[in-house]
């Protein structure tokens, strides 16, 4: 999914440069069912604010970008 403009911004850097990536998706109590998560990030100003809790994230301590 994206248009080919997100795909060049945020997967392009995977093959660009080198960095460690790690996917976070599952939550306690909704596991990874990404209908059940619950975290949220919100706009202000120029940047996000995200709030919510992840867990079980491979490579989560050496990574240098998240999604």
């Amino acid at each position: 999914a994206g248009n080919d403009q997100q795909k060049k911004k945020y997967l392009g850097r995977m093959t660009e440069e080198p960095m460690m990536c790690a996917y976070c998706v599952t939550e306690p109590g909704a596991g990874s069912d990404v209908a059940g998560i619950k975290t949220r990030a919100e706009k202000k100003g120029d940047e996000y604010i995200i709030n919510g809790q992840k867990m079980w994230i491979t490579n989560g301590g050496k990574a240098n970008w998240y999604f």
